[in-house]
């Protein structure tokens, strides 16, 4: 990890993490999310993935509009960690071009993952690359001085209290 960076006391502490370090974080997660383009509006879906030969691969229905988006296209994909108890977490961003897994070895070993679907199981399966261009990544750890009791990173407080209507 890269040296420790905080401005000011009870500010959290964010330390930059190597490629490794974000690489074997990636290895450890399922869960993570796909920023993309879709109808030239931006968005960003929620996807089971693994780590491959430093490439993200998800499980996608042929013709999804996941699908249809991020074939061909540069995307960002991101995934974190919180722990309450240890008020720390870590996130990792990775950034590359989404191309088909066309390539019948490729798609053998694609097969063998375990990449259960995010939503309805597609009759088909296809499957999504992102070979990873860019990596970044931190590793964040929140003061034991930081207010408790309900408060997360940044001391934000979690409410129950609906959100009021779009006006």
């Amino acid at each position: 990890m890269a040296r420790p960076t905080t401005d000011r006391a009870g500010a959290p502490v964010v330390t930059r993490l190597a490629p490794t370090e974000c690489l074997a974080l990636l290895e450890r997660a399922r869960v993570g999310r796909v920023a993309l383009t879709i109808d030239a509006m931006p968005n960003v879906r929620s996807v089971v993935f693994a780590l491959v030969d430093r490439s993200i691969v998800l499980r996608v229905a042929p013709g999804s509009r996941l699908h249809r988006a991020a074939t061909g296209a540069v995307v960002a994909f991101q995934c974190d960690h919180y722990d309450d108890v240890g008020r720390e977490g870590w996130s990792v961003v990775a950034q590359g071009m989404g191309h088909e897994v066309a390539d019948p070895a490729t798609l053998q070993v694609c097969h063998q993952l375990p990449l259960d679907p995010w939503s309805e199981p597609p009759l088909e399966d296809r499957f999504l690359q992102i070979p990873i261009v860019v990596l970044s990544g931190e590793h964040v750890l929140w003061p034991d001085a930081a207010p408790t009791g309900g408060a997360g990173p940044a001391g934000v407080t979690a409410t129950t209290s609906p959100l009021p209507p779009p006006s």
